[in-house]
């Protein structure tokens, strides 16, 4: 399993970042993104702040405040990864197809791992 993965995938899971993640197109500092996201400048901070260890965003400091921008490399990254794994799984499975010839839709596959 591949664990940062996993942990990236967590940061995009709640709704409120991903609305203050589409915001970022613009640097944006916490007050704009809170209300771009409709959240309190705290709440908005806190995802910032997961974002940010997740590698999703950049601060830059300018001034008294941060503005933030989405690293879209990172989210292409995380794009190409998970293209990866849908191809692994289009891959038919070994114990499942042992004669490429015979093999079925996955659907039908008998087998759970």
């Amino acid at each position: 399993m591949d664990v940062e993965l996993a942990e990236l995938m967590r940061a995009l899971s709640d709704p409120t970042r991903l609305r203050i993640l589409f915001g970022l197109r613009a640097d944006l500092c916490v007050s704009e993104a809170a209300r771009h996201a409709g959240v309190s400048e705290s709440t908005a901070s806190q995802h910032l702040g997961i974002l940010r260890s997740a590698g999703l965003v950049t601060g830059e400091k300018r001034s008294y405040w941060t503005h933030y921008r989405a690293d879209t490399a990172a989210i292409r990254e995380i794009a190409a990864r998970l293209e990866g794994m849908a191809e692994y799984l289009d891959e038919p499975h070994p114990a499942c197809c042992p004669d490429e010839g015979s093999c079925h839709p996955k659907d039908q596959c008998e087998r759970d791992d």
